[in-house]
């Protein structure tokens, strides 16, 4: 289900700093793809309006121009409620993760302000499994 064009059985991880791209699948079901580099190639979640929650095979030096080539083929023709349904689940949960991380950097703001030790954090947030991810990760 890949059409072309040029410019958790999955692994997920969060693209760091990344606006438009947030989830990166390292591995997944199926054919897998290369880049003109020869590189496996992850499958990406395209955020952006006119894309958002799509998902494309790219380069894995993507991100940086300096370093990617022009490799860019999709994996989705469009977003459907599926896609729709599963990303949704992965941005609760992240948001869970999220919320769990800021109670915990405050439980830690407040101790050093009573002068009291801190323990070091270690909630390591887990996602929901889909039927796309199978492993957890963070984000």
């Amino acid at each position: 289900m890949a059409s072309s064009s040029n410019s958790r059985s999955s692994g997920l991880e969060a693209s760091s700093g990344v606006r438009d791209f947030g989830l990166i699948e390292h591995t997944y079901e199926g054919r897998q793809m290369f880049c003109e580099c020869g590189l496996k190639a992850p499958r990406w979640t395209s955020w952006r309006p006119w894309s958002i929650g799509r998902r494309f095979y790219g380069c894995p030096n993507f991100l940086n121009a300096d370093l990617r080539c022009a490799y860019f083929v999709w994996h989705d023709f469009e977003l459907t409620i599926e896609r729709a349904t599963e990303l949704l689940k992965l941005l609760i949960n992240e948001k869970k993760c999220m919320s769990n991380e800021i109670a915990a950097l405050k439980r830690q703001l407040k101790q050093r302000k009573l002068g009291g030790t801190v323990p070091v954090l270690d909630e390591s947030p887990v996602l929901v499994e889909s039927s796309h991810a199978t492993s957890s990760a963070n984000l």
